[in-house]
């Protein structure tokens, strides 16, 4: 998506890991004429907007405000990404205006003090004369998620579009796939709401590619005895980010699936399942941990490994501490 900031990705590697919950926040825009970077602070993000005086220093200066923008902004399942829908109107610029806009920053508050989730740029500046307006029409705000969440829309009877629910754990709060209740949500492992079970974590490998859409269309591994794996957070470590800004998380116990009882062949890819909870009706949880791929099992996550491992009859397909990585990007 826009890029991630260093505060934020390892809270959603962990709130997905279920290592501890991100909780959603209220979202705010803010601009610069200068670019944002994933390791500025609430601080070091807020001297870059309109009316910073380095001198004091104070912040939000010439009359400059951040919008919230939690009601009005979310994803779109027709063009797979966020935008906004209604227009966004920042105030009139004061002193001797804002300069050339060309970047943007979402927070999750209104003050030099609050957390910086994400940033990107406009597709072309814009000058903010004094007594001008800055205004961001509908639908020009746009955040893409990465490929390694599954963009499978969802249906209103099996609501698993997990960019709908990411949109929402972050905060945007329109175009949310919601349907029966709390089920579905992209919620932490040990949520409180009522009728929440779609808890557990399945690791799945293939030989071929999971299709980020609605439904798996063939097997993810016809070998006997294959089986998805049951992961949870005791299993990882918590998420880090390294001095480069590459943030990941890794598995703090060894993973292994069952013996292949036939060729399996070479293992490329993986794919994360969510769901499953123990008071699902046994249906739902079969969906979730059968050997094959029924109609609208989406991947959480998905991805290729760093070296395809093959599998032959007798072996055990293993991940030994610290060999499956995850990376945020």
């Amino acid at each position: 998506m826009a890029i991630l900031s260093d505060y934020l990705e390892p809270k959603l590697l962990d709130h997905i890991f279920q290592k501890a919950e991100y909780t959603r926040t209220n979202l705010y825009l803010g601009i610069s004429t200068v670019a944002f970077t994933e390791s500025d602070t609430g601080i070091t993000a807020a001297a870059k907007e309109p009316g910073y005086n380095s001198s004091v220093p104070s912040y939000f200066g010439d009359n400059y405000s951040r919008v919230i923008i939690s009601s009005i902004a979310g994803y779109d399942s027709t063009k797979e990404k966020i935008d906004n829908n209604s227009g966004i109107d920042f105030a009139e610029a004061g002193g001797s205006g804002w300069g050339d806009i060309a970047y943007w920053a979402i927070f999750d508050g209104n003050t030099s003090s609050d957390d910086m989730l994400m940033h990107g740029s406009f597709s072309a500046s814009v000058t903010v004369a004094s007594g001008s307006q800055f205004r961001i029409s509908t639908g020009d705000l746009e955040i893409i998620f990465p490929t390694i969440l599954n963009n499978a829309v969802g249906t209103i009877s099996n609501p698993r579009a997990w960019r709908s629910q990411m949109s929402y754990l972050l905060g945007f709060n329109q175009n949310e796939i919601s349907t029966s209740g709390v089920n579905h949500r992209l919620n932490f492992h040990s949520s409180g709401a009522s009728g929440f079970t779609d808890d557990r974590l399945y690791l799945a490998v293939s030989a071929s590619a999971f299709p980020a859409d609605t439904g798996l269309t063939a097997s993810e591994n016809s070998g006997t005895g294959y089986a998805r794996v049951l992961i949870s957070g005791t299993d990882f470590n918590a998420a880090s980010t390294s001095g480069s800004g590459v943030t990941t998380i890794s598995n703090s116990s060894a993973l292994s699936f069952p013996e292949a009882q036939s060729d399996w062949g070479d293992m490329a890819y993986w794919a994360i399942f969510r769901g499953g909870g123990t008071s699902e009706a046994s249906a739902n949880r079969a969906t979730y941990y059968s050997t094959n791929s029924p109609s609208g099992n989406q991947p959480l996550l998905m991805g290729s490994l760093t070296a395809s491992k093959t599998v032959n009859t007798g072996d055990v397909l293993r991940f030994g501490v610290g060999d499956f990585v995850v990376t945020s990007s």
